[in-house]
């Protein structure tokens, strides 16, 4: 019995690591997504269109 114990222990310690393993890389994820659009949203506020991929990019005044 006491080997089931000890298999349950290093179960669910797997599933534990693989838990925060995951919650760490969203939040990585998560964390570079925000860096890149402020990255997109500064480099068009100068002036540059086409950088934009999720958005609808033009240059401020065209006639497009």
């Amino acid at each position: 019995m006491s080997g089931m114990v000890v298999g349950g222990y290093l179960e669910a310690e797997k599933r534990m690591w693989a838990y925060q393993h995951h919650i760490r890389h969203q939040r990585r994820i998560a964390r570079d997504t925000e860096v890149w659009r402020r990255y997109e949203e500064d480099y068009e506020e100068r002036g540059t269109p086409g950088v934009g991929a999720e958005s609808n990019v033009h240059r401020k005044g065209s006639d497009e």
